[in-house]
């Protein structure tokens, strides 16, 4: 029993040294192996620089919709390439025309006429690099003017008045040739939509028959406003149609009024006669802005909206063949006094328009009948455009601007033989310029 026992605890203590002898110290853990450092990505190359081609370097007498060319640029790396085309008129073009995979570019949108213009070209790649042109410098031509029509289907007339409404131009009333070798006042309303073909809308309006009236388009109506006819009524009228006709008011607080301009500005109906200024926004309700424009007796003049001003150009009287500019109808400012130097310098029945981001005086009479063209960006400084245009001279023609077009149409002539109107000169041709 004793020698058990001592075997049993022998065994005891070879059992402890043996667990006391084993390391308990984890094993290591294996060392993590860095990744591969990825290859860096090739530097992206810049596209080469185009070279312009067309416009060149300072042309003259560019169409306003011309074609951009260039050479082609390179991408090193491959990449697609994309071009942007920029064209304005400043030193350094910022504003963007167009966008192309190919080394050529029709613009859709119009240049303006008689314009120094720079252009350059951005060669864009994929991965954001670009690489800019030279920029080169061009000039736009000059107006152009084309016959629509020689003998429209309207009756030969001056003194009438005309609107664009509907994206069509209208014309209404004025002194017709009777037939009979005199001339009668007319109350009829035509429209068109390409200056060839004219369509009557009515014969016979429902306002008195009249000449030197005015006609505009105002909170989408046509607009009729004074002129000389039987009757001591200071009427407006309007028509939604231009065919049915509805009397706003026949006590207008202008008076009874022809010869007058009539222009929106501010969405207001603006009346300028000999040395007063009246707005109204209904045609009801008329308010006298300004009494003491310069000179008493202006009339024959035009007026126009024009870089939020309104502008006043020309009169019957040399004293007031001037222009004029206010920025809300009531303070005036004399621009120039004698706009169209030399010797027609003074101007009255002409027609105007604004067209281009240009102001344009058309025609006239002087001391003779004009067919000269003039045009203006700040009412300053006038440029003579076409001295002897290929219209015929004239004075009481109508202007009006339609798809990138001005439209004139109609007017007459003094008589040399007389030096009188007789109403045997009466036009009813249609002219484009552009």
């Amino acid at each position: 029993m004793k020698i058990l026992l001592k075997i049993t605890l022998l065994l005891v203590v070879i059992n402890c040294f043996q667990s006391c002898s084993k390391d308990d110290t984890p094993a290591p853990e294996p060392i993590a192996q860095p990744n591969p450092e990825p290859e860096p990505e090739p530097e992206n190359q810049l596209p080469t620089q185009s070279v312009l081609l067309s416009p060149i370097a300072d042309a003259i007498n560019v169409d306003v919709k011309p074609t951009f060319s260039w050479e082609a640029a390179t991408d090193p790396d491959g990449d697609t390439i994309t071009y942007e085309i920029y064209a304005d008129t400043t030193a350094r073009p910022s504003k963007l025309i167009g966008t192309t995979t190919e080394t050529n570019f029709e613009t859709d949108e119009r240049l303006c006429l008689l314009e120094n213009y720079n252009w350059k070209v951005l060669a864009k790649d994929d991965r954001g690099g670009e690489t800019e042109s030279d920029s080169q410098t061009f000039d736009t031509r000059n107006i152009q003017f084309s016959n629509a029509t020689q003998n429209a289907d309207f009756p030969a007339r001056y003194a009438f008045s005309s609107a664009v409404f509907q994206n069509r131009v209208w014309l209404s009333g004025g002194i017709q040739s009777d037939g009979r070798g005199g001339y009668e006042n007319s109350n009829d309303v035509w429209f068109s939509e390409n200056g060839v073909d004219w369509t009557l809308a009515t014969s016979n309006a429902q306002w008195p028959v009249r000449r030197y009236h005015t006609m505009t388009a105002f909170q989408d109506k046509l607009w009729i406003i004074g002129g000389d006819y039987e009757s001591e009524d200071a009427d407006v009228w309007n028509s939604e149609d231009g065919i049915e006709w509805n009397l706003v008011t026949n006590a207008a607080g202008f008076g009874r009024i022809a010869r007058h301009t009539t222009t929106v500005f501010n969405d207001k109906l603006y009346v300028i006669h000999r040395n007063k200024v009246w707005f109204s926004g209904d045609g009801i309700v008329w308010t006298l802005a300004s009494d003491n424009l310069i000179g008493n007796s202006r009339t024959r003049h035009t007026a126009l909206n024009f870089n939020d001003k309104l502008w006043i150009i020309g009169a019957s009287s040399s004293t007031d063949s001037n222009v004029m500019s206010s920025s809300d109808g009531i303070s005036w400012e004399l621009v120039n006094d004698d706009p169209f130097s030399g010797a027609n310098s003074n101007r009255d029945s002409h027609a105007s328009a604004v067209f281009d981001g240009k102001m344009w005086v058309i025609a006239g009479f002087g001391s003779l009948n004009l067919n000269d063209v003039w045009f203006s960006t700040d009412g300053v400084t006038w440029t003579l455009a076409s001295e002897n245009s290929a219209f015929r001279g004239r004075l009481f023609a109508q202007s009006q601007v339609l798809d990138d077009k001005i439209w004139l149409f109609g007017g007459t002539t003094i008589n040399p033989s007389n030096n009188i109107i007789d109403g045997t000169t009466n036009l009813n041709d249609v002219w484009f310029i552009d």
